[in-house]
């Protein structure tokens, strides 16, 4: 037993999102032994006399911050922590989770940083008495192909959002479960697993899978192709605080990109050939699902609109070069 516990606890743990899309990935020839970059725990790394914290600090990282006289701590919040509470339209036990951290020892971990990077104006605008920089997410999954568009016998929908996005999709289920029963050869995929809403399960051409970690998220990004991605967004304080990373994603799956018309997305999207901003209206919702059903060629235009979008916002070299420069990296 004593054994096996060992082995679980020098088991790396897995890469996460935040770490991977604003840092690590970008970065990645740059980080491990001989190289600049050290990697000291999954949130934490170091550069010199300068330290890096991706959203999450504990008693490992706290420990290893006082070990070195770090010049420069540098923390990345891609969540308004401080727009969470009744109302936020998140589960339970994610707000709680959120709260305690928000309390604790991201307070410490504040007290400790030099500078905050975050990707919203909602969240720097949260911070005083630090060096407060903007850093929008890195696009990293490959875009697909898009011509999955020129098949007529597929008309394939994605919501990737996982259970905290639950109470944003709740509003549009009613609507997607009377557009596939209306289109047995429409399909509709999400990660909500038996979070679904109810009116979602059940249906034959509805699929709920259970998330994933980030790299089988990641896999399944390269594997599949959509037509229509889905990001509908309740108007709250902490969604208005949100990144584009979800607009990268649909990018990549090769999909017309439907949000609420609410920031991040608002104030990205020019115009209607990168993407449909919709008021949060299960009418409109439902309309717009039914013009790009019946038409194809618009919804592939969509989907390359939105790519060209990616590209130039979620450029990894920006993130990149942004990090040399803040670390002191030469560029080779």
């Amino acid at each position: 037993m004593i054994r096996r516990l060992l082995r679980w606890f020098k088991k790396p743990r897995p890469e996460t999102p935040t770490a991977s899309i604003y840092f690590a990935s970008p970065l990645a020839d740059l980080i491990g032994e001989g190289r600049p970059i050290s990697r000291l725990t999954p949130s934490l790394f170091a550069c010199g006399d300068a330290a890096v914290v991706l959203r999450y600090a504990h008693d490992a990282e706290f420990r290893l911050l006082a070990e070195r006289p770090f010049r420069k701590i540098l923390v990345l919040l891609d969540d308004d922590f401080w727009a969470v509470g009744e109302g936020d339209g998140l589960p339970e036990h994610y707000r709680n989770r959120m709260v305690r951290y928000r309390e604790g020892d991201l307070q410490t971990l504040l007290g400790l940083a030099t500078h905050v990077v975050a990707p919203s104006q909602a969240i720097r605008d949260r911070i005083s008495g630090k060096h407060v920089l903007d850093l929008q997410p890195a696009r990293l999954h490959p875009l697909a192909d898009l011509g999955h568009h020129r098949d007529p016998g597929r008309f394939d929908m994605i919501f990737p959002g996982t259970g905290s996005h639950g109470a944003d999709f709740s509003f549009l289920a009613p609507v997607l479960a009377q557009f596939l029963r209306r289109h047995p050869d429409a399909r509709l995929t999400t990660f909500l697993g038996r979070a679904a809403p109810d009116q979602l399960q059940g249906i034959a051409n509805a699929t709920n899978l259970d998330p994933f970690d980030w790299s089988a998220y990641q896999t399944f990004v390269k594997d599949h192709q959509f037509h229509v991605a889905v990001a509908p967004a309740l108007d709250t304080l902490f969604n208005r605080g949100r990144s584009l990373t979800r607009l990268h994603d649909n990018a990549a799956f090769g999909a017309a990109g439907l949000y609420s018309r609410l920031p991040p997305f608002e104030g990205a999207l020019i115009d209607e050939t990168e993407g449909l901003l919709i008021e949060n209206d299960s009418a409109a919702w439902g309309e717009k699902l039914e013009q790009l059903y019946a038409d194809r060629l618009m919804t592939e235009q969509l989907a390359a609109g939105g790519q060209t979008l990616s590209m130039r916002l979620g450029d990894p070299a920006r993130v990149r070069a942004f990090w040399m420069a803040e670390l002191n990296i030469a560029a080779a």
